[in-house]
């Protein structure tokens, strides 16, 4: 493993098949993803103007370490390309080994789930703890893998559509949550022994005269007395 990869861990790369239909609820799942620290793959985020749509899109099914396919009532009653790409990733789902988590059905409601879908074990989004079994089973495939990502705290505890990401420090005492709208890096601590629970301890605005900043990815030396932040809108980082 290189210094780069050790500054900044991979993490775990997810595709996201999805509707146009919906794109607000995609949207949403993909923040609250992102401030879980995966590394989901969303179309009117990662591609560029320019570049061939479905060559990129064949690119990051067969990048990605999971596709979960986003299923609505609009989306598997609908012609349009989610269904190319729920091809896409049915073919490279053959080529995976036997019992590998690669392919999930995620449900945002009630829905049929389309023929070729069921032989997955599916997951409901609308269940109240629908969320918390993906991020279990992302977990499995990130540990099969190799990949490090946090471990999970409830997530309605530190969760909010405008954290790009989070960090949690080695001894699990500190959380850092990078508000990317905001511009600003939340400190929260982690109370296991007081009882559980978490408590705001610190906000740092990260915001210049005359500049805004835009926190995406946060790191922290082996000390963990310095925290780097990666600024992509401004090319910077932030020390």
């Amino acid at each position: 493993m290189d210094t780069a990869e050790k500054v900044f861990p991979r993490r775990l790369r997810l595709f996201m098949c999805h509707s146009s239909a919906d794109k607000s609820a995609v949207r949403e799942f993909y923040c609250r993803l992102r401030s879980d620290d995966f590394d989901p793959w969303l179309d009117e985020k990662n591609l560029l103007p320019g570049e061939d749509w479905e060559r990129e899109i064949r690119k990051a099914v067969r990048s990605a370490d999971v596709v979960l396919a986003c299923l609505s009532r609009a989306s598997v009653t609908s012609e349009g390309y989610v269904h190319k790409e729920i091809k896409i990733a049915l073919d490279v789902a053959e080529e995976k080994p036997e019992g590998t988590i690669f392919l999930i059905p995620v449900r945002f409601e009630p829905c049929n789930v389309p023929e070729r879908l069921r032989q997955w074990h599916w997951v409901d989004l609308f269940e109240e703890r629908g969320y918390e079994k993906l991020v279990r089973a992302l977990q499995s495939r990130a540990s099969a893998l190799g990949v490090a990502i946090p471990p999970t705290l409830p997530a309605h505890l530190f969760y909010a559509p405008s954290a790009s990401s989070i960090l949690i420090t080695p001894d699990r005492r500190d959380i850092y949550c990078a508000d990317e709208i905001h511009g600003k890096i939340v400190v929260i601590e982690n109370m296991p022994d007081g009882g559980g629970g978490l408590k705001t301890k610190d906000i740092l605005d990260l915001n210049r005269s005359g500049s805004a900043a835009h926190p995406q990815r946060l790191a922290l030396n082996p000390d963990t007395n310095v925290l780097y932040v990666t600024d992509p809108l401004l090319d910077e980082i932030i020390v």
